[in-house]
């Protein structure tokens, strides 16, 4: 299913991707997947990154490149047997993140070849990319029933990079339980704070969502929501 998307856009202007960064205009948002929920397992899943357990007790991960590495598998072997051939690696420094980078590059260079870091120096605009939703959609409803959506409680969740929103008070996650903590950030960074007026208190519709029942209910608005948006698509 990861080939398939990838190949269906081999023909359109080159983009460089960044594999394992949470950032705009990365791999994962060309997926139409959530980095965390969706797209680390998948890429997991097809042997492309390998997970590892921190000193800090957070997992990590890392890009499998070469079939040296234990297990066998890369992209490199990914590309070779599913025949991409308008698809590349590479690794640099970016300037703008003070951090090196993997990048996936898909596409063709109508025009003169750049490599990832040109792309952001000269700040690059994203290339239209037809059917681009539609092919999110159906993919995303693809991986559905091969990748349960799963919180997992030990992935780590930073959000000390988000705005606060103006109805943020005083917030003690203590007080509920581990399994559901990452899922409350996430929830009020993502859903509560677009949405809710200025004055409205988190605390205060927090306290009214039963914590027992909300993975099991996120896991289910998720899923109605892939096949609502991908019948959505195709009936467009």
């Amino acid at each position: 299913m990861l080939a398939r998307f990838l190949s269906s856009f081999t023909s359109s202007s080159a983009k460089w991707y960044p594999i394992l960064f949470d950032v705009e205009n990365s791999l994962a948002t060309f997926l139409g997947l959530d980095y965390h929920l969706r797209y680390i397992p998948l890429l997991s899943k097809c042997g492309l990154v390998k997970e590892k357990m921190g000193a800090n007790g957070l997992k990590t991960y890392t890009l499998c490149q070469t079939s040296s590495q234990k297990g066998g598998y890369s992209w490199n072997s990914f590309f070779a047997e599913c025949n991409l051939c308008s698809v590349e690696l590479s690794t640099c420094y970016i300037k703008q993140f003070h951090k090196q980078l993997h990048f996936l590059w898909d596409g063709v260079f109508h025009e003169s070849q750049f490599t990832a870091i040109e792309q952001y120096q000269k700040n690059l605009p994203t290339p239209i990319r037809r059917g681009l939703r539609q092919k999110q959609l159906q993919l995303g409803r693809k991986l559905a029933p091969i990748l349960p959506l799963n919180i997992d409680v030990e992935t780590p969740y930073d959000d000390s990079s988000a705005s606060v929103p103006p109805f943020e008070s005083s917030n003690d996650f203590t007080k509920d339980k581990t399994d559901v903590k990452n899922l409350k950030v996430l929830l009020k960074e993502k859903f509560f704070a677009p949405i809710l007026k200025c004055e409205s208190d988190f605390n205060k519709v927090w306290t009214a969502i039963d914590p027992d029942k909300l993975v099991s209910a996120v896991t289910s608005i998720v899923e109605a929501l892939q096949k609502y948006f991908c019948d959505r698509g195709n009936a467009n």
